[in-house]
């Protein structure tokens, strides 16, 4: 024991913690030897041992004298020492005695890590029958889900068709129709309530939309690569008239402005479908091409019998189509809305408050607002929480009423008329200051290589911050906001001013792409919305934050210091820019930054500004050579179908793969050395053999390149339009240039250039290693707990490969990905 110390790890053993409590054996301590008389009164007699001696006082030793109490030499030095140094000794409190625990009534607590046992000691197993019962009461979902957890549980629930079908009666009643001719129940829950795209090899597992004319359900890139419309189906996939009538042997869908409406009505007698011109009649790729090959199996004589019983077959089944979509709107849960009942107590307590808000304003209010979307019923503890709230709310909004009554005063009115006329024709002196340290604050951006995604803002502040330095000691004079000479500041007017007439000439119209990139993307920051994409130009923009943010007030939004009812005759603009000072921090963000909630905007307070990254200018086919596909170099429509099928599991956008395949086609022409122009009529045979094919996720709907070019104000050059429509366009308009030497390929569809290919792949490659990361970890987890909930379509997510590596099978290998992702990859 001498000079041996014990670390944590290593612990004596029990023979040496004996031999210890034997060596440090002692007497029991007389506590009061250590205190003086005067101190001993202070305390009593049952207080007088320390709070590790265990008393032989105490009732637990009463009937045992002889056994000794434990103390320690520390207990011991430490008493003497506070007594020779004449410090007192408080006596410890008196310990309890220990809580007995009590004998639980009532049944066994079940735990999962000690589940109930059988008297042999073995775990004890519910009984099938008891699994059965069970079953019956669940939610179809809850089954879907109890197939994953074990095979036992994928077993029987595979087996016995009748489990599901007890359990859609017990959740959805008895009127709840049934499956679909040729399917099971468990094929209807999984329509019904599962989620995830049924097409094979998608990995997008969140996909809810069920096609009931189809009996899948489909992402919408899924539904588009599969799906054809009927005229396409006549033209391309039944050419000959004799066997147009296949089709009406096919359920069809309704589309309408590109959305799902439900399936589409046939008349019986006439025999023809009851389409409307709004609506498109869409057929499934794979059901007319079985329909066409069981139809060619069929003898001459064989046929008309066949062709009666797959009438009586449609017509069965649409008639259950029409059931199950009629009872898919009806039969969604309705909760109760409380939406009036909150509005009225909330008006009824806002108008108890001293002084009283109004019903006006609280339509002016944000946290109102956003206590009516709750669907609970109204509680004291609910206005409890929205009291303060519109108690902080109130002076914005008293302020936003104010303004909105001053504006229409005649003196308002005429002070907005002295301004108009003052600045008009950006001639004043103080306008022709700012342009002239626009321009120069123009030129020093371009001269450093400032993105055009960040053009137009860091001109503005540039703009703002020089100008706020150099009044500081050089005010310069004119009519402000208030149509008073006095030491300018800076107005909105002057920054629509800088964008109209500095930047956007200097950006230039004829490079439309960078246009609409420096000048028409700007976005909201009062949007935060994640599906909210909506892009503006400055001047949207601004009547967009007059429109819906500035009338509003609460939760810190600053809008309504930008709040300016509108008058059409003060202004030609939608907007009354020199009615406003400018701010610090402008509400504008660039196409590269994201709105938060979180983030309020602050117009004395401008954070950091993060740059766009720089453009990428290494197309995805630099140094590069076409792969042989196995067709002929000279057949274009072959190469393309190859392309677009081999890079049809990649997760890159439709547009993407377009212009990979467009561009594999064209280079292996190029290849083989042929210096002549691919026509028209070769493209239109591409695009039937792509329509036909379901195995590909092309689309051909774009803007017109040549009237892009042209900035040609018609509707192919604004929108993206069908293949027929762009096809025939391009003949009729542009048929004096594409005779000349124009050609298809370079001046018909508007594609993504091959930098922008690239950076796609990029992004795309690192989203899905990502993901597949994720899943792994999902997988190794659930490997341990076989309870956690499995990993929705895990199996297609990792077979997933990169878009780089199909690539390489088109073309020869060239490094796509950055070093950080090959690494992990």
């Amino acid at each position: 024991m001498s000079g041996q110390t014990h670390s944590h790890a290593d612990k004596p053993s029990a023979k040496t913690c004996e031999q210890s409590k034997t060596l440090y054996r002692v007497k029991p301590i007389n506590f009061a030897r250590f205190v003086s008389p005067a101190q001993s009164s202070n305390f009593a007699e049952s207080d007088r041992l320390p709070r590790k001696v265990k008393s032989l006082k105490s009732s637990k030793h009463e009937q045992d004298k002889s056994k000794l109490a434990w103390v320690t030499v520390d207990t011991q030095n430490s008493l003497k020492r506070r007594m020779d140094e004449g410090r007192p000794i408080q006596p410890p409190p008196p310990r309890l005695p220990k809580k007995r625990r009590r004998d639980r009534d009532g049944p066994t607590s079940l735990r999962v890590n000690r589940p109930l046992r059988q008297s042999n000691g073995e775990p004890m197993a519910v009984p099938e029958d008891i699994w059965l019962m069970i079953f019956d009461q669940m939610h179809p979902r809850d089954l879907l889900s109890m197939r994953n957890v074990c095979m036992f549980f994928r077993q029987r629930l595979d087996r016995l068709d009748t489990t599901f079908h007890n359990a859609r009666i017990s959740t959805f009643g008895e009127d709840s129709p049934g499956p679909l001719p040729g399917m099971t129940e468990k094929q209807l829950a999984e329509l019904t309530v599962g989620r995830g795209c049924m097409a094979r090899g998608c990995v997008r597992s969140n996909t809810a939309k069920t096609y009931w004319a189809y009996g899948l359900r489909m992402c919408t890139e899924c539904l588009n690569s599969e799906t054809i419309d009927l005229p396409d189906a006549k033209n391309l996939m039944l050419p000959s008239m004799d066997e147009h009538f296949l089709l009406n042997l096919i359920i069809a869908a309704q589309f309408s402005s590109g959305k799902y409406q439900k399936m589409q009505s046939f008349n019986e007698t006439e025999s023809v479908w009851n389409m409307l011109p709004t609506t498109r009649t869409v057929l499934l790729k794979s059901d007319v091409a079985n329909v066409l090959a069981e139809y060619e199996k069929q003898l001459e004589t064989a046929r008309e019998a066949w062709t009666t019983k797959k009438q009586e077959e449609a017509t069965t089944r649409r008639a259950a189509i029409t059931k199950l979509e009629t009872w898919a709107l009806t039969s969604k849960d309705v909760s109760p809305h409380h939406r009036d009942a909150r509005r009225d107590f909330f008006i009824q307590k806002a108008q108890e408050l001293n002084p009283p808000i109004t019903q006006e304003m609280l339509a002016r209010m944000i946290p109102y607002k956003n206590a009516l979307n709750s669907n609970r019923p109204p509680t004291a503890a609910s206005w409890d929480i929205l009291k303060p709230k519109l108690l902080e709310a109130r002076p914005d909004v008293e302020k936003i009423f104010e303004i909105e009554s001053e504006e229409y005063s005649r003196n308002r009115v005429d002070r907005y008329n002295v301004l108009a006329r003052h600045r008009l024709g950006q001639s004043s002196p103080e306008q022709l200051i700012v342009l002239e340290l626009a321009r120069f604050i123009l030129s020093e951006m371009q001269a450093i290589g400032v993105a055009d995604a960040d053009l137009v803002l860091r001109v503005l502040n540039g703009v703002y911050d020089v100008f706020e330095i150099r009044t500081r000691t050089d005010p310069v004079y004119g009519l402000g906001k208030d149509a008073i000479q006095a030491p300018y500041k800076l107005l909105l007017d002057d920054a629509l001013m800088i964008v109209f007439h500095v930047i956007e000439p200097a950006v230039g119209s004829d490079n439309r792409e960078r246009s609409r990139i420096a000048l028409s993307s700007f976005k909201c920051p009062g949007c935060p919305r994640k599906d909210c994409k909506t892009t503006y130009k400055f001047e949207e923009l601004f009547h967009h934050i007059d429109q819906k943010h500035a009338c509003m007030a609460g939760n810190g939004e600053k809008y309504f210091t930008l709040r300016r009812p509108f008058e059409p005759r003060l202004s030609v603009h939608t907007f009354l820019y020199y009615a406003i000072e400018w701010p610090r921090c402008l509400p504008i963000l660039p196409l590269h930054h994201d709105a938060q909630r979180d983030v309020k905007w602050d117009p004395n307070y401008r954070p950091r500004y993060l740059e766009a990254i720089p453009t990428n200018t290494v197309s995805a086919f630099d140094g590069r050579q076409p792969l042989s596909s196995g067709c002929d170099g000279l057949d274009f429509a072959g190469n393309v179908l190859h392309a677009a099928q081999t890079m049809h599991p990649s997760t890159i956008q439709r547009e993407f793969k377009t212009k990979i395949a467009l561009q594999y086609g064209l280079d292996r022409f190029r290849q083989y050395g042929s210096s002549g122009q691919i026509s028209l009529e070769s493209l239109k045979l591409t695009y039937r053999d792509l329509s036909i094919h379901s195995g590909t996720s092309l689309t051909f709907k774009f803007r017109c390149l040549s009237c892009v070019r042209s900035q040609s104000d018609n509707k192919y050059g604004r929108t993206p339009q069908s293949f027929h429509n762009l096809v025939e366009h391009f003949e009729r308009k542009h048929a004096d240039t594409h005779a000349a030497g124009s050609n298809w390929a370079t001046d018909l569809f508007e594609l993504p250039s091959g930098a922008q290919v690239r950076d796609c792949i990029l992004e795309a490659d690192e989203n899905l290693m990502a993901k597949q990361e994720s899943t792994r970890k999902k997988l190794a987890a659930r490997s341990k707990v076989p309870r956690k909930k499995p990993v929705a379509k895990a199996d297609e997510i990792l077979a997933t490969p990169t878009a780089s590596s199909l690539l390489n099978k088109l073309y020869t290998e060239i490094e796509l990905l950055d070093p950080a992702i090959a690494t992990t990859a």
